[in-house]
C-alpha cells in the first residue's frame, strides 16, 4: 500500500501493520516532514497516548523541529484523545551556533 509517494508500509515489515492502523491519516501529514524512523514516530504516538490516557499533566515540549512532522504526529494524538495540550516547540532555524569559551559543562570544562 502506498502512504505517501515513495514510501510503502511494506517497507516497514517490523511494524507495517501497527503503522496502518495506528497512524492513518496522520503518516501522509507527517512522513514528509520528519526525519524521525518509523519506529521512532511509532514509540512517539504510543508515549502521547500514554500521556493522554492517564491524564497526565503538563505541555508536549519539541527541541529541534526541522519541518515539525513528530509535531504533527503528537498534535494529532492529542487531538484523537481529547486532550488540549500546550506546545512549546523550538528551533535555531539556521543550525547550532559554533561553541564558545562560555559553552561548558556542569562542571565548568570546555
Amino acid at each position: 500500500m502506498e502512504w505517501y509517494p515513495g514510501f510503502t508500509s511494506e517497507q516497514y515489515d517490523c511494524c507495517a501493520e501497527e503503522v496502518k492502523v495506528i497512524l492513518g491519516e496522520l503518516w501522509p501529514l507527517c512522513i514528509p516532514n520528519t526525519m524521525t524512523s518509523v519506529e521512532r514516530l511509532l514509540a512517539l504516538y504510543h508515549v502521547c497516548d500514554y500521556i493522554s490516557t492517564n491524564r497526565i499533566v503538563g505541555a508536549y515540549v519539541e527541541c529541534g523541529l526541522w519541518k515539525g512532522g513528530s509535531t504533527i504526529l503528537a498534535a494529532g494524538c492529542f487531538k484523537r484523545r481529547g486532550g488540549i495540550r500546550m506546545l512549546d516547540l523550538f528551533d535555531t532555524f539556521d543550525g547550532m551556533p559554533k561553541s564558545s569559551t562560555a559553552d561548558v559543562d556542569r562542571k565548568g570544562r570546555p
